[in-house]
């Protein structure tokens, strides 16, 4: 499944603009490689900014969200 398949998500990559600033925790999203996963924390400024996030597949990782490629699934 990716991203531009999911109903309500956004087809943009949170660290191409400031979407990364509209994350929250608690927050559905959708990484390209690790799958869909639960944001668990957030912490930075600006291009250093991380969230820890829950997936369902990979566990629990840290990612730096400029590098990051999430899309946030919104309920529809």
């Amino acid at each position: 499944t990716t991203a531009a398949n999911l109903p309500g998500a956004l087809a943009t990559t949170l660290g191409t603009n400031s979407l990364a600033d509209e994350l929250a925790t608690g927050m559905a999203v959708l990484h390209a490689e690790f799958g869909p996963g639960k944001v668990l924390a957030l912490e930075g400024h600006g291009a250093t900014r991380r969230a820890t996030i829950a997936f369902a597949n990979a566990g629990e990782k840290t990612v730096v969200l400029a590098k990051a490629p999430l899309v946030p699934i919104r309920s529809a």
